[in-house]
Order: structure tokens, then sequence, then C-alpha cells
């Protein structure tokens, strides 16, 4: 094979897997927040306060996970329960 060929080739091979790397990381991020999309308890069902705030949390930390703040974002996104007259129960 000519060297251009295998230029060519090689090429069409890194390219073929960065693409698969982007796919694998794609699918691994649809796969988490598919997870917790399915851990959601049916409509019109009971979801103690508790449990909501747990899903949340962990909605948080998978967020965290896959994707990046802006430049200069150095705030934390946080879930707390409060009484209706706002005192906070964590």
């Amino acid at each position: 094979m000519p060297s251009g060929q295998q230029r060519d080739s090689l090429a069409a091979k890194l390219l073929v897997a960065q693409k698969s790397g982007a796919e694998e990381a794609s699918a691994s991020t649809d796969l988490l927040i598919q997870g917790l999309v399915e851990r959601l308890p049916k409509a019109n069902g009971v979801w103690p306060l508790d449990d909501r705030a747990k899903w949340l949390r962990t909605a948080v930390s998978i967020f965290d996970l896959v994707y990046k703040a802006d430049e200069g974002e150095h705030r934390e996104i946080g879930v707390t329960l409060a009484n209706q007259d706002s005192e906070r129960i964590a």
C-alpha cells in the first residue's frame, strides 16, 4: 500500500476511534440520566419529601459528573428541606 493510502487509512481509523469514544461517553451519560429518571415514582404516587431530596441530590451529583460549569462559576447547587416557617431541616 502506498504511504498516502496508509496515512488516509490511519486517519480514517483514528476518526472512527474518536467517534466511538465520544459515543461511549455520550452513552454512559445517557445511562446515568436514564437510570435517574427511571427511579422516579409513578405519577400520583406517594413520594416522601426525604426521598425527593435524596433523588434531587443524586441528580446534582450526576450533573456534576457529566457537565462542566462555565469558567468562573464556583457555586454549588444544594437541596434542603424547609418547614413552612422556613426552618431548615437537612
